[in-house]
């Protein structure tokens, strides 16, 4: 016997909270969702209220605007149906706004503000009011068990809509002073501070007036209560570094970098790439502005503050300031995308960025910006079903690249002024910093002033000049130690940098002994047990595996040995041609994998007096940088040429070039790449050319980067050219 029948699904009752209040965060975001249903009405104006009612017993929160309002027919067929399509399809407003809500579930986020909500609606000279009590839908077996009275009335009002809702003690709880202080930053950071770009055919962002107001009262509480229109944050105005500009679906770009902390300072318009597939995540508009927190920069802050008619009553309000409003906002339409943000959401990782290198990376409380998104059809860009973010797709992951190398463009800018101007660390040189250690001519020179001037007598003077030369011949057996010790950790970094290499190189021999030993133990066995002449050649086959993938580790650590030094002994006349291929010995197998050739020419039996380890590390991070660029950027043509020659006073001088993208010319003019944690990799660190320019260094060589139209030239050659220039 059997028996079929049709059926259809029945949301239960609760469905309608599931969808409501259970997806939404907080209460500040479920009023951020009703305020957005105003702006998709069309409204130029919403008025907010939250009140304590009943002798704070109680909480009403009303939301009114004076937008298009709703029909009954609008209101039972689209307003009454949960997860509608209509917005979806729409798209834009009568007026011609993109429309914000899409998910058509916004409205029922309101059951987190109160146990009651009355709508009270107006459109074309008629009212239509409805009452929606959400303990019913918790009850009711089924969502469609629910009865819902909706009355409609003729009225002479003028179009717009009012949505009140009201909660007992329990819901006056969530308003919190806190909470109500968070609920006016989120609705002043709802919409956008600059203009909104929406990006038409011919690429040119077109600036649309933003012509709504949000109003917000509160009121009956014992603190905290206000009536204000709120405006965006003047703070915005008051950067020290700013970039600004579009980068197009198709990678094109228009960006312009700009400093404030300097008179006549010129903008200086700049490209990111994007490569040959564009950007992956439509046309993003960005303005984002980085302010120096050190103290000099705060006051400077204070001091233009004054030009927007307001003033910080000091340091510790303008801080206060900073870290109330920092964030990298993302809007769609002029509208932000919740969290993406907040203070307390680093959806970028930037402090992450900063804690490994903070020279170069700016952190969270250092930013304030927007970034202006398009549509999920144009994008790809998906909000979350609970207004919390952007979904984790592929677009995502290429919207938060893109992201991190346009900011990298205003890092690395800001970072050559500070260092320009003497601001904050100063990192080159590290041996010079040490050896300063031991110098203590200036210290002689006031005690030999002191005897001229008779303030010290001779004999006094002359014990205090002994007893600093026998300090200063301790102090630089001490700096000489600590010069050998950083030799030795440069090159054990370079071993750390290219471990990546290594370890890829390594996993096919690793693999290879993982499956071959098992199967030999297997078959010797079973040789064992009946002398099968099978068994013995695949015993045999095997082993000869064995051992190839064991020469292979034998030849991985050959080639790492060098770098992995402890102690370093005299300097020593060493050939260079042997130097540069052990260099290049590690990387072979990516140079062969992506056709990566290496030439040496010139006077290729040059030998050179030098510490091996430090020259080694000089070659290896040069060619390591080499392979990155012209791999990330698909250069044509991979090669690596090292040239070496004498200059007219017999000193080396060695040229290395490649057929990579090259050097930004500003980068080469004051040869900011050898600073260390300077990078302009995404994910770099910033050591590998510090360590090539400290390495030279300690082998009387200095190192430059030198302007080429065939990727990057670098040249090492003696001191001495530096000192008669």
């Amino acid at each position: 016997m059997s028996d079929s029948a049709v059926h259809h699904i029945r949301p239960a009752g609760r469905h309608i909270l599931t969808i409501g209040r259970e997806l939404i965060a907080n209460v500040s975001t479920a009023l951020l969702e009703l305020v957005k249903n105003s702006y998709d009405a069309d409204a130029l104006e919403v008025s907010i209220s939250i009140e304590a009612i009943n002798k704070r017993k109680g909480v009403k929160v009303s939301v009114k605007d004076n937008g298009h309002g709703m029909s009954r027919q609008v209101v039972v067929d689209k307003w009454m149906v949960p997860s509608t399509g209509d917005k979806l399809n729409r798209k834009t407003s009568p007026r011609g706004r993109v429309l914000q809500g899409r998910k058509g579930i916004g409205r029922f986020a309101s059951a987190i503000l109160g146990s009651y909500m009355t709508l009270d609606t107006v459109a074309q000279g008629k009212r239509t009011t409805l009452c929606l009590q959400w303990d019913m839908f918790e009850k009711a077996e089924y969502l469609d068990d629910v009865e819902v009275l909706i009355e409609t009335q003729d009225t002479t009002d003028e179009d717009g809509t009012l949505i009140t809702i009201e909660g007992d003690s329990q819901f006056l709880l969530q308003w919190t002073e806190e909470q109500r202080d968070k609920t006016k930053h989120e609705l002043q950071k709802l919409i956008s501070p600059i203009p909104i770009q929406v990006f038409a055919e011919s690429h040119d962002p077109i600036d649309i007036t933003n012509d709504f107001n949000i109003k917000l009262t509160v009121s009956g509480f014992e603190k905290g209560n206000l009536r204000e229109t709120l405006s965006p944050i003047h703070l915005f105005d008051l950067f020290d570094y700013r970039i600004k500009g579009s980068v197009f679906a198709d990678g094109t770009s228009e960006l312009v970098y700009s400093c404030q902390k300097g008179k006549n300072i010129q903008d200086q318009e700049v490209e990111v790439d994007c490569g040959d597939a564009g950007t992956g995540c439509g046309n993003i508009y960005f303005d984002v502005r980085v302010y120096d927190r050190d103290s000099d920069s705060i006051d400077a802050l204070i001091r233009r503050s004054k030009k927007y008619g307001s003033e910080f009553t000091g340091k510790l309000d303008a801080r206060r300031a900073l870290n109330e409003y920092n964030g990298i906002g993302v809007y769609r339409n002029g509208f932000r995308i919740n969290e993406m943000g907040d203070s307390e959401h680093d959806w970028l990782n930037l402090n992450r960025r900063r804690v490994q290198n903070p020279t170069l990376r700016i952190g969270s409380d250092q930013v304030i910006g927007c970034v202006q998104i398009e549509s999920e059809e144009k994008s790809g860009l998906e909000e979350k079903s609970a207004r919390d973010g952007l979904k984790g797709t592929i677009a995502y992951d290429n919207f938060i690249s893109l992201t991190h190398r346009v900011l990298a463009l205003l890092e690395e800018r800001r970072y050559k002024y500070r260092k320009s101007m003497g601001l904050g660390r100063t990192t080159r040189g590290v041996d010079e910093k040490i050896q300063k250690l031991s110098d203590y001519d200036e210290i002689k020179d006031a005690v030999r002033r002191g005897v001229e001037e008779k303030s010290i007598p001779k004999h006094s003077g002359d014990e205090i000049i002994k007893l600093l030369d026998k300090k200063e011949q301790q102090t630089d057996k001490l700096v000489d130690e600590l010069k050998t010790a950083i030799a030795v950790y440069q090159g054990q970094a370079t071993l750390g940098k290219i471990m990546g290499v290594v370890l890829h190189e390594g996993r096919r021999p690793l693999n290879g002994l993982v499956n071959d030993i098992p199967h030999l133990r297997q078959y010797h066995t079973l040789y064992l047990e009946d002398r099968n002449e099978h068994y013995f050649e695949k015993t045999d086959e095997l082993l000869r595996n064995t051992e190839g993938n064991v020469d292979s580790f034998v030849g991985i650590f050959k080639r790492i040995d060098p770098f992995a030094i402890t102690k370093r002994g005299p300097q020593k006349d060493e050939p260079l041609k042997d130097i540069v291929q052990q260099a290049k010995q590690l990387f072979s197998a990516i140079m062969d994998q992506n056709h990566i050739d290496l030439r040496i020419t010139g006077d290729v039996g040059a030998t050179f007096k030098c510490w091996r380890g430090d020259m080694l590390a000089v070659f290896a991070n040069l060619i390591d940088n080499s392979i990155f660029w012209m791999i990330d950027k698909r250069s044509e043509t991979k090669k690596i040429t090292v040239d070496f020659r004498t200059d007219k006073q017999g000193g080396l001088v060695v040229e290395y070039r490649d057929t990579g993208p090259g050097i930004d010319t500003d980068l080469i003019a004051d040869q900011v790449i050898f600073e260390p944690n300077f990078t302009t990799k995404e994910h770099g660190m910033g050591i590998g050319l510090a360590i090539v320019g400290e390495a030279a260094d300690r082998n009387g060589l200095k190192v430059s980067a030198i302007e080429s139209d065939t990727g990057a030239y670098f040249k090492l050659e003696p001191k001495h050219v530096e000192a008669e220039s």
